[in-house]
């Protein structure tokens, strides 16, 4: 896998509030994709979620999974830019296993040829942006 720098891609400055907005080149202030997404999507199973396990516990395994997801996503990262990265924590074990299945599955990222971004800004004029990985 190569990282090929195909596109100039233009850095966008965050702002960050009650909803996230990215400054564009051309002074657009857009919403983050998460951002649109959060405020249009369906949370009503997510309140049922809670109290049915229990705001204590809710609160446990959301931290958890926000753990998982960053050590996941520093695996992912550190492999599309050729850098070793290993983290030895129970976290960091569940993730860098979940890490291998991506990497290695049949469709996985080694069997990807050129990347042409990591980590950069993308936005679509009048709509959103957003950091793509």
């Amino acid at each position: 896998m190569q990282l090929v720098q195909k596109y100039n891609y233009e850095s966008l400055k965050r702002q960050d509030g009650e909803t996230r907005f990215y400054l564009t080149p051309d002074g657009q202030s857009l919403p983050s994709v998460t951002s649109v997404l959060s405020k249009t999507k369906d949370k009503s199973f997510l309140k049922e979620w809670r109290a049915r396990v229990g705001e204590k516990a809710a609160e446990k395994i959301i931290a958890d999974s926000s753990q998982i997801g960053t050590a996941l996503h520093l695996y992912i990262e550190h492999f599309v830019n050729k850098h070793p990265y290993q983290d030895l924590t129970p976290i960091g074990e569940k993730a860098g296993t979940m890490a291998q299945v991506i990497i290695d599955h049949e469709n996985g990222l080694k069997k990807i040829s050129e990347i042409w971004g990591s980590e950069v800004h993308l936005y679509y004029p009048g709509k959103y942006a957003g950091r793509r990985t």
